[in-house]
């Protein structure tokens, strides 16, 4: 996904996992100038279910109020820059 305005926008995919440890991967597309979307929300839940599966989606963990931080690992993501 590359956005082209400036809106908050909401992305559905269907994904097919294997049976058991499966990594879910996010990677920016264009130039790193520190400008790129912003992810705040995710959630991963099975087939005709509604209860999100993945641990910390909303990213709420650290909570830092209404301040913000980049992390290398926070619960349940491991990464850099998150």
């Amino acid at each position: 996904m590359v956005p082209t305005d400036y809106n908050l926008n909401t992305v559905t995919l269907n994904v097919n996992v294997n049976v058991g440890a499966n990594v879910l991967t996010f990677a920016g597309a264009g130039k790193a100038d520190g400008l790129g979307a912003g992810i705040s929300s995710i959630s991963l839940t099975r087939q005709g279910t509604t209860t999100n599966i993945l641990v910390n989606g909303d990213f709420s963990q650290p909570n830092l109020g209404s301040g913000w931080g980049i992390f290398i690992n926070i619960a349940g993501w491991t990464g850099s820059e998150i």
